[in-house]
């Protein structure tokens, strides 16, 4: 939509700004841990990543086929020194998106009273269509009698707007419904980041995969979820200790493949 002008300007500017949005998304979280780690190899190649993931539309633009040339020499770059923002040109995307963070441009999330009052209606027009069924509204997944109310497929920042009710539009079936939603969603989030880790060669792995959803989740979502600052913090920590470690055990003749092995053995 943002390069067909068969729609209006309007709603080219409105798919445009989604786009944007979803970079940025998709953004977040690897640039948080190229802050920790100072290595931005994973940035370029989660910028990489989200531009192939595009439709053939859009890779068909000018301003896809210049960003995704950028990303391209930026990665060459990396292969020599990772932790060196490389030397592109304007047409860039990742160091756009670093730049607008660097001066506070970067697109805000939508306001969470926002976000509460659409997930209101939401869940309104769920109870309306049960009712019209002439079922009643259950959170009750199992039931024969009612009208389940599925809310796992909402974003979990409206679930985190329901959990954390700031505005009072919630009942408590309601937040205690997105409360669990949100657990469920955080356990199987780091379960996956444990897992991933398992498999790579990196020590840090598991760190870094905290550091980068911590770092792509809102406020909100880290509170609903119970993620502090503490458990950020303690994943930094886990990460520059292990880090160290690893440097310590290759500079003593040993590899990263060697430190996995000698730490699983303990």
């Amino acid at each position: 939509m943002a390069s067909d002008d068969s729609f209006d300007a309007d709603a080219q500017a409105a798919a445009g700004l989604e786009m944007q949005r979803r970079f940025e998304n998709a953004m977040s979280g690897p640039a948080g841990v190229a802050q920790v780690t100072g290595n931005f190899t994973a940035l370029y190649k989660a910028a990489a990543q989200y531009l192939d993931s595009l439709g053939s539309e859009e890779k068909a633009g000018a301003d896809w086929l210049a960003g995704r040339a950028a990303i391209t020499e930026g990665l060459k770059q990396l292969q020599s020194d990772p932790k060196s923002l490389p030397d592109t040109d304007d047409q860039d995307p990742v160091q756009l998106y670093l730049a607008l963070v660097n001066t506070g441009q970067a697109m805000q999330q939508q306001d969470i009273a926002d976000v509460a009052s659409s997930a209101r209606q939401s869940l309104d027009a769920l109870y309306a269509d049960a009712i019209a069924a002439g079922k009643a509204p259950t959170f009750n997944s199992k039931t024969t009698m009612g009208s389940y109310i599925d809310m796992s497929g909402f974003p979990s920042r409206t679930l985190s707007a329901i959990a954390l009710n700031t505005d009072s539009k919630f009942t408590t079936a309601e937040t205690d419904e997105a409360a669990s939603i949100l657990r469920d969603k955080s356990g199987a989030a780091l379960l996956a980041g444990f897992q991933n880790a398992a498999n790579s060669s990196d020590p840090t792995a598991f760190s870094q995969n905290i550091i980068s959803m911590f770092s792509s989740m809102s406020v909100e979502e880290r509170q609903a979820a119970g993620w502090s600052d503490d458990f950020y913090q303690a994943a930094v920590a886990s990460y520059e200790s292990t880090s160290k470690l690893t440097q310590m055990f290759a500079e003593a003749g040993g590899s990263a493949t060697g430190f996995l092995s000698f730490m699983g053995s303990k």
